[in-house]
């Protein structure tokens, strides 16, 4: 048993959850990141395109 890791837990059943509670958000986080950057860039070509 290790102490304390990550965002929960004394026991190992709650590390564990923690554990996993981490990927699964910092998958949700690149999720996001992803789908922002392909908006931005669509944004940018429209604006190119348009033009002045």
């Amino acid at each position: 048993m290790r102490g304390r890791r990550g965002l929960t837990g004394s026991t190992a059943v709650s590390d564990a959850t923690g554990v996993t509670f981490q990927v699964w958000s910092d998958h949700t986080i690149l999720t996001r990141l992803y789908m922002m950057r392909i908006t931005s860039r669509s944004r940018q070509e429209k604006s190119i395109r348009e033009g002045p």
